[in-house]
């Protein structure tokens, strides 16, 4: 994100355009402390992830796993990150479904309108 974020001052230095870097998991992440029934799950496969694949392409979920017990040191690159998830699953993807997803997804959406909005205020 740094790249980007970097590419886009130097865009907006040189060009005066208005521009947002962000993931769409940023603001699903926002959820974390707003959404009771989403716990502390911010990881890879997690209840956020499997939900939100779950609304859109339920197909491509194959079973949920186990919830992921390790998690890699904060902000490190890793050689080796499997390490930390062998099953590929670092949060808790056991309650996750198509329902939650959508709620996630439509948070999502309703975020980025109102984010474009305030932009175009600028």
């Amino acid at each position: 994100m740094t790249a980007l974020r970097l590419a886009a001052e130097k865009v907006v230095r040189e060009n005066r355009a208005n521009i947002m870097v962000l993931s769409d998991y940023d603001i699903a992440y926002d959820l974390l402390n707003k959404d009771e029934s989403i716990p502390n799950d911010d990881g890879h496969s997690g209840l956020i992830e499997t939900s939100r694949i779950m609304a859109i392409r339920e197909d491509l979920v194959k079973g949920k796993g186990e919830p992921g017990s390790k998690r890699p040191p904060k902000f490190m690159v890793l050689p080796d990150p499997e390490k930390y998830f062998p099953s590929g699953v670092m949060g808790d993807p056991t309650n996750a479904s198509g329902k939650k997803g959508k709620e996630i997804n439509d948070f999502i959406i309703d975020e980025l309108v109102k984010l474009i909005e305030e932009m175009k205020k600028i």
